[in-house]
């Protein structure tokens, strides 16, 4: 329900290039296959054993921000205010944030793009308010 909210929302726009955008999302499963699923030896009580664990397969490493806008421009054209936010949407938990010059460099997105300040308040707003039960 929630991608075809998604998918709808995106058409609607009438942007150039959604519907190539939306058939690359359907037909890859490149964010999808981000996390797999694996195994690690750990020590228990002295005896070693496996464990399941999630590892990161990123098949292309390029920064999350930064893939998501080069992946978008293959299909649409995109604004520098759309740039900005999409490349900062995570704000302060983007790891490029968390060095000085990181943090500097998403100071001045912020100041320059209320586009971006808006995008990441409600990707706080989704993950920490709207999607909590009761």
């Amino acid at each position: 329900m929630l991608r075809e909210r998604f998918e709808n929302l995106l058409l609607a726009t009438g942007r150039e290039g959604i519907a190539d955008l939306l058939k690359f999302i359907n037909d890859s499963d490149f964010y999808a296959n981000f996390y797999k699923q694996d195994v690690r030896n750990v020590k228990n009580n002295g005896v070693w054993e496996q464990v399941p664990v999630y590892t990161i397969n990123d098949t292309l490493p390029l920064g999350h921000g930064e893939k998501s806008v080069m992946i978008l421009q293959q299909y649409i054209e995109l604004t520098t205010d759309e740039i900005y936010a999409i490349r900062w949407h995570m704000g302060g938990f983007d790891d490029t944030a968390k060095s000085y010059a990181g943090g500097l460099q998403l100071s001045a997105a912020f100041d320059k793009c209320p586009l971006l300040v808006m995008l990441h308040m409600a990707d706080l707003a989704a993950v920490y308010l709207l999607n909590k039960e009761g």
